[in-house]
């Protein structure tokens, strides 16, 4: 301290790092003395000579380094300087001082790296790094027994783990601490055995190379001979070798006494670490008994009460472990152990404690230990205790309680001492052995309902739920155990589903302890009441471990398994009933060798299995259930008969007939109705069930009929239970739909009726039902009706009877009977089933609708229901019911719009549009239904349009289209229903109806074929669907010839249509139809007269077909039409021979076949077609002379003339045409003509547009006119200017018939005159100027005799001259006559006379003198008379003609006169 205070650490520490080696050796001396003293300040000085003892030690100086090895070993005694010296890298000099250094320096060496070593982890593994274990083990392999020590010393605090560890076994240190053991100091040897210890703690595996008779012998030498801290090492070492040492007895017992006297003798570390070797030891059942004879139980009950805790604690811990020995418990028992154990148990000290409970919870063997254990006031401070935190001590706490509730008594003082508390905080520790103990615990305490309870509001379920998890099959089935008593009441259920009980639950199932699956199946049973729970247990895969367990040979466990799968095979979810249904075949098997309620069991879980799964019921019946089920229903007792019957019910559903029939076969059905008569209602009732479903058999109705099933059926309609009323209410309608006359004869129909007024809805509903099946029998409705049906059944619509549907649809049956549809109204069915078209549920508002439809097929319904506002409901299902409610509220409405004063309403409610998409979206029968209401509609264009608008002609032709024969005939008729608008025609064709109208026709039933011919008769009428209907022809004629009587008049009425073009015509005469069209011609039946006489019609107007026609043999029956037929068909007949005679080979057929005489009456008919037919036909057939006088004598001309003054030009110019040829050569006619008023009108039609019309109407005056009494009547009433007119505007032939005419009329003055004056020169010079050779004729003609008259000066001009004299060089012998006789008339005038001398005509009158005829040579004469108007004339006059005039022999006076006149001249 002087030393230090006298400031000398400084100088050395500068002496020590810059000295001279001797300087710095002697400077580490004098720092290792001043190290050596233990003052804190001297030592904290020192610590700054670190780094100069670090670079002395790195120095060559031998000395000098073992003194900085020692100095630095002084300096690490101090754990807080290991970092420091280690930062100074004194750890490398250090170690390589080990292989370079003396002994003793060696030594030195090793001291510091074992002081440096026993801290950090990091500073062992730089040292272990640098090499140190090896060199360590060498020092401590020397024969220094000094060096031995600090080596092992240095071992021992670098042992800290199990690499380093091996590397040092490796390098034999064992055998070289047994040679310390053997041979070193008192020191050493406890180095050795705390190495020996260290070593022994991990590597087990080295444990018998270590443990040999000389080391325990040298141990247990050590442990008698050795200071306190050898024997604590020896001790140590001796119980961690404990276990290996037990194999050899003669060691053991040696060993065994000296850790004994140890623990009765030895200081406090040694107690403690005797007690710890002995509670090793104690682990050996041999040592257990060897240890309690040496007397070891005295000295360790005085350890509990001693001071020392380590002490206490092994003390309990050995006296647990001598406890597990029954010997050694009652020896601890009379030892009073007992009393410090309970006093330890409320030590401060946790370890302590725990051990105690421990040691008590071993000693607790019988009533007798457990009565001293609570009277000694244990239960208390073991309450305590389990309110402490430590885990261990808890989990031997509830242990001890475990095994001490053993009786309500103590169970109460555990109770009353607040346990149950704790026990379920334990339940949420991490440690699964704690919770598994809480659990048990707990399980042993939840008989009390007030600790169930609590068990619940302090949230043991989740702990328990974790603890079912747990590795310990005790554990899981403790925890099982307490959620099984928990599960029993109802309130827990969802608690324990929240807790996450169900998945490890389900997994227990599987375990192999029988208690795991026993108590977990109770769980689970408790908690299958409600579909929700099964769904989760089904969904955490219980059903195949409940399967595998149904399948074992525990009876419990089947018994549990089966109770389970009963309870999950109730749930309505098919996803939990397919899962159960793996069960089948074991259950299956369980109802053959089970015993009574096992067969009860598995019948009721089969039951549930097929419910409503028809998978389960087809594997249940695989599965071969039949059999053992009908055997239960034969022999079982009144449930399982009862489940048997209900198994039936079920699994006959949708079941095949095979099944059926077996049942039927091995007697059920007779078994099932000897039930219904068993006094107990739920067999009863499930066989009638069974009935039921057995019911869709008819072999088995049959069955069931002859097995009198009716009978009881009907008493059971007044049974006591509501169930079973309804029940045979229902099997009597079931049996109903296959022999209803049983049950009436029964007399079934009033008690079913009385049913209808009871208070049970469901008696109710199965009564309405068996009412309705009842009702569909026509010969039932009006009994059932009669039997005061009808008032009760709309009771319940009128009750707000909502909720079910079959009275509705019993009344809907009965309304099928007309006779009870006013009743079912008059009873005021109307307005509930309009109310429950707007707000009942699906079902009702579609049988509202099928009850309402039906009613409607009245009359006086259709009002009420119109009135009671059922359109828009009707209107509204239409649109958002399902395809069964679309199909029906259609039927409803169609039959509402069979009456046009509902349209209004329908329309207004805008069905059209959702009738329209019920044909594209609709079943079949909705759109049948659909359709014909839309025909219904379609009464006017309006409509129509807006039908087809909306698009329905696409889907009628769909409908048209499809398979169903109805759906082709309803779409036929709509089609033809909308047809009647020309672009609906035009739509229906352009959206494909052609050709499946064709098909219909070809392939249809004959209702349809007429429909389709219609319909496609139809579409002709378009112009633009004619050549589209070509196709339709050959199948037309095919049906015209062989097809019924109205088919052919349909098929020739459409062929009629479809020949109005010229295409189809030839078309159809190709292909065969003007034979059959004659055939139906010939027939009786006016109709078809008529439609053959329509088709040959539009047929003949092409010029081919009309010579086949003929020949087809149709001109006499068409006659024989016109003599008997109706107006109509005389109309077409004439029609027809109208056409038929434009053929000039067709006039004498016509002719000869008496047609004139019919044809002229049908000339004053009121239809105007038959005027102008019949005026066309006479214009052909006049033509042939004798014709011409039948005509006349047939009185034709009056008609004729006053057809004149028709409107149809066509009949006018036919009828001026056939006058004509009558006027011609035949002046009686024309003088009957003239007596009829021919003139008015003749001229009429001269002023009339038609230029074909004028030009007959001239041709008949020209005629007319031949006689000069009627040129004066016509020009009287006007008739020279529109032919003057007509020489202007008229075609080439109108101009040269007025010409003709009005040289016709120009036979007297007066009439020259009115002519004159009417301006027809002018227009006759033109004519005669431009016209054509016959045009020049005529106006040459006129001209002539208009100058006639001196008066009438008519000047030519030159090209008039030029025109008139070409007619006379190029015309015929007429027309040169003609013009002659207009030359010699014209000359009168004399510029006229020269020019024509000049301009040529004489040479050409000339020439006529010698070519003409005698007409013509007299015109000629006069002519050239005329011209004769001086001598120059007259002289080129007779050199040209050489006087052939003269020669002329005239035969004729005018001849003569003429030639005479003009000798004077001449001459």
């Amino acid at each position: 301290i002087a030393i230090m205070n006298a400031g000398a650490v400084e100088p050395l520490l500068v002496l020590a790092s810059t000295g001279s080696a001797e300087g710095s050796r002697e400077a580490a001396r004098a720092l290792r003395v001043l190290a050596m003293s233990e003052n804190k300040h001297i030592l904290s000085a020192l610590v700054l000579s670190v780094q100069p003892l670090v670079q002395l030690l790195a120095s060559d100086d031998a000395e000098g380094k073992k003194v900085a090895a020692r100095v630095l070993s002084i300096l690490a005694d101090n754990d807080n300087n290991h970092i420091l010296i280690e930062q100074a890298k004194a750890v490398e000099p250090l170690v390589q001082l080990l292989i370079t250094g003396d002994m003793e320096g060696k030594r030195l060496a090793a001291c510091a790296l074992g002081n440096l070593g026993r801290s950090y982890d990091n500073i062992r593994k730089v040292i272990v790094d640098a090499g140190a274990v090896k060199l360590l083990v060498e020092l401590l392999s020397s024969e220094d027994i000094a060096s031995m020590r600090p080596a092992a010393w240095a071992l021992g605090n670098l042992a800290g783990s199990i690499e380093n560890n091996m590397m040092m076994v490796n390098a034999g240190t064992v055998e070289r601490l047994v040679l310390l053991l053997r041979s070193g100091d008192i020191v050493g040897k406890g180095a050795a055995a705390r190495l020996l210890c260290i070593l022994a703690k991990d590597i087990t595996d080295h444990r018998p190379s270590i443990v040999h008779v000389e080391v325990m012998e040298l141990l247990v030498q050590l442990l008698r001979d050795g200071d306190n801290e050898g024997k604590s090492w020896a001790a140590e070492a001796l119980g961690k070798l404990a276990c290996d040492l037990g194999f050899n007895q003669n060691v053991t017992g040696n060993v065994v006494t000296a850790l004994v006297q140890l623990v009765a003798s030895g200081d406090s570390r040694g107690k403690k670490e005797a007690a710890r070797a002995l509670s090793s030891f104690a682990l050996s059942d041999n040592n257990k008994v060897l240890i309690v004879h040496a007397g070891a139980i005295e000295p360790l009950n005085c350890l509990l009460e001693a001071e020392d805790i380590e002490g206490k604690r092994w003390s309990v811990i050995t006296l647990n472990n001598l406890a597990t020995n029954d010997g050694n418990k009652t020896l601890m028992e009379r030892a009073g152990s007992i009393g410090p154990l309970v006093k330890l148990v409320s030590s401060e000290d946790v370890e302590c404690a725990r051990c105690a409970v421990n040691a008590l919870s071993i000693l607790t063997v019988n009533n007798i230990s457990r009565i001293m254990i609570v009277s000694s006031m244990a239960v208390e401070p073991l309450v305590q205790l389990l309110k402490k935190e430590g885990i261990e001590e808890k989990a031997c706490v509830a242990k001890l309680l475990i095994q001490l509730a053993v009786n309500e008594d103590i169970k109460m003082t555990i109770s009353r001492a607040g346990a149950v508390q704790p026990l379920i905080e334990l339940l949420r520790y991490e440690n699964t052995t704690c919770k598994g103990t809480a659990a048990r615990a707990l399980s042993c305490l939840t008989g009390i309902d007030d600790n169930s309870i609590n068990l619940v509001q302090a949230g043991a379920l989740e702990q328990l739920v974790q603890l079912l998890r747990a590795h310990e099959s005790d554990d899981r089935g403790i925890a099982a155990k307490v959620l099984s008593k928990l599960a029993e009441k109802p309130d827990n259920h969802v608690a324990i589903l929240c807790a996450g009980a169900i998945d490890p639950l389900v997994q227990l199932l599987t375990a192999a302890d029988e208690d795991e699956n026993i108590f977990a199946a109770r769980v689970l049973t408790s908690l299958a009441v409600s579909d929700d729970l099964r769904n989760v247990i089904v969904s955490a895969g219980a059903v195949k471990p409940l399967v595998q367990l149904l399948r074992s040979r525990d009876v419990l466990g089947q018994g549990e398994a089966a109770r389970v799968l009963s309870r999950l095979a109730c749930s309505t979810h098919m996803k939990i009933v397919i899962e159960c249904a793996l069960a089948v075949q074991p259950l299956v098997r369980l109802l053959i060798i089970g015993n009574v309620d096992g067969k009860n069991w598995a019948a009721d879980t089969l039951c549930s299995l097929a419910k409503f799964n028809n998978d389960n019921r087809m594997a249940i019946l695989h599965a071969g259930a039949l059999e053992p089920l009908v055997q239960l229903l034969k022999t079982g007792n009144v449930r399982g008969k009862g489940l048997a019957a209900r198994a039936f019910y079920y699994l006959t559903r949708n079941s095949d007939d095979n099944h059926i029939d077996m049942l039927s076969c091995v007697g059920v059905i007779e078994l099932l109705v000897e039930l219904l008569s068993i006094e107990d209602v739920e067999a009863e009732r499930w066989a009638m069930w069974a009935l039921i479903s057995l019911a869709g058999n008819t072999e088995i109705k049959k069955k069931m009929i002859r097995a009198r099933a009716v009978e009881p059926l009907v008493r059971l309609l007044s049974a006591v239970s509501a169930e079973d009323k309804g029940a045979a209410a229902r099997l009597l309608g079931s049996l109903g739909e296959f022999d209803c006359g049983q049950i009436m004869q029964a007399r079934g129909v009033e008690p079913l009726v009385q049913l209808l007024g009871v208070e049970d809805i469901e008696v109710k509903d199965n009564a309405a039902r068996a009412l309705s099946i009842l009702a569909s029998s026509d010969s039932n409705r009006n009994a059932i009706a009669s039997a005061g049906a009808v008032a009760p059944l709309v009771l319940l619509l009128e009750a707000g009877f909502t909720q079910r549907k079959e009275s509705i649809e019993a009344l809907a049956n009965l309304a099928l009977s007309e006779q009870n549809q006013i009743a079912i109204a008059t009873a005021g069915a109307v307005e509930p089933l309009v109310r429950l078209l707007g707000i009942g549920s699906a079902g009702q508002k579609r049988v509202a609708a099928r009850a309402i439809g039906n009613l409607a097929l009245n009359e006086e319904n259709q009002s009420n229901i119109s009135n009671a506002r059922a359109v828009d409901p009707l209107v509204q299902l239409l649109r958002s019911g399902d395809i069964e409610d679309k199909a029906l509220a259609a039927r409803a409405l169609y039959n509402l719009a069979v009456n046009t004063v509902h349209h209004n309403a329908i329309m207004h409610a805008g069905a059209l549009v959702t009738l329209v998409e019920l044909l594209s979206t609709g079943n079949i029968d909705g759109k049948i239904w659909s359709a014909r209401a839309l025909t219904c509609l379609a009464i006017t264009d309006e409509i129509n349009i807006a039908i087809v608008d909306a698009g329905a002609v696409s889907s009628i032709v769909q409908l048209l289209g499809g398979e169903d024969p109805d759906g082709k005939g309803v779409a036929t008729e709509a089609l033809i229903s909308l047809g009647s608008y020309n672009n609906s025609r035009i739509a229906i064709a352009d959206a494909g109806a052609v050709d499946p109208l064709v098909q219909l026709m070809v392939e249809g039933d004959v209702m349809n074929k007429r429909r389709a011919v219609r319909a496609l008769g139809i579409l002709s009428v378009n112009d633009d669907n004619k050549i589209l209907l070509a196709k339709a022809v050959r199948p037309l004629v095919q049906l015209l010839g062989a097809g019924d009587y109205e088919i052919k008049i349909l098929a020739a009425e459409t062929l009629s249509s479809l020949a109005t073009n010229d295409e189809n015509r030839v078309i159809i005469a190709d292909t065969g139809a003007l034979e059959p069209l004659v055939h139906l011609l010939c027939t009786e039946h006016a109709d078809g007269k008529e439609m053959a006489a329509n088709a040959l019609h539009s047929l003949i107007r092409n010029s081919d077909n009309q010579i086949a026609i003929e020949r087809a043999g149709v001109v006499v029956p068409l006659v024989k039409l016109l003599t008997t037929g109706d107006a109509t068909q005389k109309m077409v007949a004439v029609s027809v021979l109208s056409y038929l005679s434009v053929n000039d080979d067709n006039v004498v057929a016509i002719g000869v076949a008496g047609a004139v005489g019919p044809l002229v009456p049908l000339l004053s008919c009121a239809n105007p077609d038959g005027k102008r037919w019949a005026a066309r036909a006479l214009s052909c057939l006049v033509k042939i002379e004798d014709n011409k006088i039948s005509i006349a004598r047939a009185g034709a001309v009056e008609p004729l003339v006053l057809l004149l003054s028709a409107t149809d030009n066509k009949a006018r110019l036919w009828a001026t045409a056939t006058l004509c040829h009558l006027a011609q050569n035949n002046d009686e006619n024309k003088i009957e003509m003239l007596r009829a008023g021919v003139a008015v009108p003749l001229v009429q039609l001269l002023n009339i547009e038609d230029h074909q019309c004028k030009n007959e109407a001239a041709m008949l005056l020209c005629i007319l006119t031949t006689h000069q009494n009627n040129k004066n009547i016509f020009v009287s009433i006007g008739a020279v200017e529109p032919l003057v007119r007509l020489l202007s505007t008229g075609n080439v032939k109108g101009r040269r018939l007025a010409a003709m005419a009005l040289g016709n009329l120009a036979g007297s003055d007066d009439n020259r005159t009115i002519i004159l004056r009417a301006g027809a020169v002018e227009p006759l010079l033109v004519l005669l100027r431009t016209g054509n050779y016959e045009e020049q004729i005529q106006s040459a003609w006129a001209l002539g005799n208009l100058a006639v008259t001196a008066n009438n000066n008519i000047k030519l001009s030159l090209n008039e001259v030029e025109a008139l004299v070409h007619l006379l060089r190029i015309g015929h012998d007429e027309g040169m006559g003609m013009a002659a006789w207009t030359v010699g008339h014209l000359a009168v005038n004399n510029d006229n006379k020269i020019a024509l001398v000049n301009l040529g005509a004489v040479e050409p009158l000339v020439h006529l003198l010698s070519i003409g005829d005698a007409e013509g040579k007299s015109n000629a004469v006069w002519a050239l008379d005329k011209l004769a108007y001086n001598n120059d004339n007259i002289k080129m006059i007779i050199e040209r003609s050489k006087a052939k005039w003269l020669q002329e022999r005239t035969c004729q006076t005018d001849q003569f006169m003429r030639a005479s006149s003009g000798m004077p001249r001449m001459a």
